[in-house]
């Protein structure tokens, strides 16, 4: 069921109330007649509380909102209060939309942008609304040209909007929405995993490393921790780059060998070394002999730790099988800006450390380009673990809602994040796209995610 809400202000309402009651009657028949049946119709609210607090949370598949633009409208409480039920149903993962009508024509869109710029949810280029002008305010009730004119324009744009969204909502079923699923890949191998938890995406503990019990390995550790230590506090924030990953490095050591990322560790001491050799080959901001001392040290027995760890011997081998190519790595490299950006936008939705890792992995393989196949298989396989963390989920919800089984009530938060996760596929998903045709075995079951997402949550 499509819902449409008529809104206008209580002062118009006043003066105009038989006439709008007359455009609802007539706007909802033309919508129903064109689309062919009566899955279309128009209200307007009671301008009570209960009405936008239990009627408008309980409308159909969709629900569309008609702001009657006067300028008694912009300075309306309750016209804010509608539009801001509709903005809720919106982040809650419902369909939605906003047909501003100007019957004023002493109005212009612009008004209405400024006053209500928190509430607007329709974001394309251009102007974000699509708008239904129709100058004869006080002549609604007239049958004359113009007015029928109005009113058949409204109904071409509403009923296309009801036809599109059902038919990308026709076109997925659940049967099909389990086989993507189970071709979702588990997560691998990288310098991060992702899982949700807590109703946000989260970087996902490291099990054990498997040489936990390895007492010369767990010597080594604590040797590395006081060596990192040391050149951190040597080189200082006023070397940043450095500095910072230093920081990373501490931080995938853990305080114990238990507590070791290996994988992680291994891919920030690649970034660690090249991040050194420019500063002793360039000589730009140099280093003293103590800092350059104490930085080696760490190298050093990074070199040998490293090489000792079981997971780091085996992913090097991953690497050098992988068939990574610099226009791959390059593509790879590109999907990473939009994707960390929109994440970085909700830190509600996303721990921080998502986007930030995958900035410093991106920028490591764009540094060390081909000479290093390791660092290419770590950025890939991260995108791999978030996209297929986040499809997953992005999966389930739309299974959900095709099966019914999804409460609106319980469900509003998972909603709402699901509007959050699908948002930043799609705003990075010409760049992912790549990824299927560079590493076909890897990614075969992106391209069908991306559809999905697109059809689906596309808005």
């Amino acid at each position: 069921m499509f819902v449409g809400i008529l809104s206008f202000s209580k002062e118009d309402g006043e003066r105009y109330g038989a006439k709008f009651s007359r455009l609802r009657e007539m706007l909802e028949g033309a919508v129903r007649s064109k689309i062919g049946r009566d899955s279309f119709y128009m209200v307007h609210g009671p301008r009570r509380e209960p009405w936008l607090d239990r009627e408008v949370s309980n409308f159909g598949d969709s629900v569309v909102i008609f702001p009657v633009l006067t300028e008694a409208y912009l300075h309306d409480v309750w016209c804010h209060k509608e539009l801001a039920a509709v903005n809720r149903l919106h982040k809650q993962g419902q369909q939605t939309n906003i047909f501003p009508l100007l019957l004023d024509s002493n109005i212009t869109l612009a008004p209405f942008l400024d006053a209500m710029a928190d509430l607007l949810f329709v974001e394309t280029p251009g102007l974000p609304l699509r708008t239904i002008s129709y100058s004869g305010l006080l002549d609604m009730d007239k049958d004359d040209v113009e007015y029928l004119d109005f009113i058949n324009r409204t109904a071409i744009i509403v009923s296309d909007y009801i036809v599109s969204t059902e038919h990308r909502a026709n076109k997925l079923n659940a049967h099909d929405l389990n086989g993507l699923d189970s071709r979702l890949p588990s997560q691998e191998p990288s310098p991060i995993s992702v899982e949700i938890r807590n109703s946000r995406f989260c970087v996902a503990p490291t099990p054990p490393t498997s040489s936990a019990g390895d007492v010369r390995l767990a010597d080594m550790h604590a040797e590395m921790l006081d060596a990192a230590s040391l050149a951190g506090g040597r080189v200082g924030a006023n070397h940043a780059q450095l500095f910072h990953c230093l920081q990373r490095y501490t931080t995938a050591m853990g305080t114990t060998l238990e507590e070791l990322q290996v994988i992680r560790l291994g891919s920030i001491g690649i970034r660690l070394q090249a991040e050194a050799e420019a500063y002793f080959e360039d000589g730009r901001d140099p280093l003293s002999a103590e800092q350059r001392g104490a930085l080696n040290a760490l190298l050093a027995l990074h070199g040998l730790f490293i090489r000792l760890a079981p997971e780091w011997r085996e992913f090097i081998e991953e690497a050098e099988a992988a068939l990574i190519t610099p226009q791959a790595l390059a593509d790879a490299v590109d999907s990473v800006a939009p994707l960390a950006t929109e994440m970085e936008k909700s830190p509600d939705a996303f721990d921080p450390e998502i986007p930030t890792t995958l900035r410093f992995v991106a920028d490591t393989a764009r540094k060390i380009g081909g000479t290093l196949k390791v660092a290419g298989l770590a950025l890939v396989r991260i995108l791999g673990n978030v996209l297929s963390a986040t499809g997953r989920f992005l999966l389930d919800m739309a299974r959900k809602t095709l099966t019914k089984t999804s409460d609106q009530v319980s469900d509003a938060v998972a909603k709402s994040l699901a509007v959050t996760v699908s948002g930043a596929i799609i705003a990075a998903a010409i760049p992912l796209s790549s990824l299927s045709q560079h590493f076909p075995d890897m990614f075969k079951w992106l391209d069908p995610l991306l559809k999905v997402v697109m059809q689906y949550f596309g808005g």
